[in-house]
This record gives structure tokens, sequence and C-alpha cells, in this order.
């Protein structure tokens, strides 16, 4: 028995496989290319699936590797980037898994440097905090990253900003405390700490 298949081109972006006009697949041209599989007839439904599995597999790993060369990644990010391309939950886990193996996806790794690498330019744990939710890290997970940028170096990040903020300005002018807190809290540090390092600040 042979099986016809048709791939129809859906937009710039995306095309459907279909056999006997019932849609199979969906795939993404960053994933599949033009998807040429050298013939329209297969002998078995198996065979057409694994090709297509292959397929898919090898332009997961291609386009996941080319992600990974420009910046940085979760897993999370992986994750949620080929799914956005119609790539199979077992493909992204298969992927997910031989990239973390290799060392190229490291999510302990990625939350450290993501934590030096924004409190170092003067964002607050709340910020954070709420960036690598969005990013879809559990809450406990977070909290104990967030273990790692202890209260001092939350306040040395905060002070060396404050500092910065208030170089040309009278920061006991009622006006701008009012405007620098607002910024401060924007950024992601807690009306507490700013309390407390405008207190310090005042009398130093």
């Amino acid at each position: 028995m042979t099986i016809q298949i048709e791939i129809k081109t859906v937009n710039k972006d995306c095309l459907e496989v279909y056999i006997d006009e019932d849609l199979v697949k969906k795939a993404h041209k960053k994933i599949f290319g033009n998807l040429s599989l050298g013939r329209n007839n297969f002998s078995s439904l198996d065979e057409l699936e694994q090709l297509l599995i292959e397929k898919e597999k090898n332009g997961a790993r291609s386009y996941l590797a080319r992600c990974l060369g420009r910046k940085n990644l979760h897993s999370l990010e992986a994750d949620k980037i080929l799914s956005s391309l119609f790539v199979s939950f077992n493909t992204i886990q298969e992927v997910l898994m031989d990239f973390k193996d290799k060392g190229y996806l490291d999510d302990a790794r990625y939350v450290t440097q993501f934590i030096h690498h924004h409190s170092s330019r003067g964002k607050g744990s709340r910020w954070i905090h709420q960036k690598l939710k969005q990013i879809g890290l559990e809450e406990n997970e977070i909290r104990m990253s967030l273990h790692q940028m202890d209260a001092h170096s939350n306040q040395e990040s905060l002070s060396a900003l404050i500092t910065k903020k208030s170089a040309r300005q009278d920061i006991n002018n009622p006006k701008f405390k009012r405007r620098l807190i607002g910024f401060l809290m924007r950024r992601g540090f807690s009306y507490e700490d700013i309390s407390k390092a405008l207190s310090i600040d005042e009398i130093s």
C-alpha cells in the first residue's frame, strides 16, 4: 500500500503535511526548512513518521544551537521557543536533555549569571524575582537562587545607585527624594531597604 502525502504552504513561515487530506503535522520553516522529502509516497506510515521525526530533531538542534550562539537561555525559555515553532513534546524533551548533558544548557549557571548581571546594573531583588518568575521558575527555586544575593550586596547596589542619581541633586529636597524613591522602587528595591539606605547616605 502506497501512502500519498501533500505539503501545503500556509504562509512564509509555516507548512502543513497532509496524508489523504488529513493534517498530520504542522512544520515551521525555521525547523524543517522547505521540508523536501525527496518523494511524495511511502510504503508505510511508520516510514514517513520516522523521517519527519528525524528532520524535526535535526532542525530543532540546529535552531536551538543558533539561538544559544546569540544569547544564553534557561531550559524553560528554550522549551517555549521550540514549542512556538510546532516542535513536538517528545522532540523538545530529547533535545533539551541532550543539550543539558553536553553543558549547552545549564539552568543553575544561567540563574546565577542572570542575578549577578542585573544586580550589578542596579536592579533590586524584587525586580529580579519578577523577571525569573516570568521565565517560569518556581517560587522556591527563585527564593533559593536569590539567597545568593544577600542583603549586603543588595544594599551595596542600592547605595551605588542612590549616589549616582543624587550626584548633582540635593538629596534632602522632598520633591527630589520622592522621585528618587519612586525610581528605586521601580528598579525592584523595597521601600524598607530604600529608607534604610537613604538614612545611611544622609548621615555619611
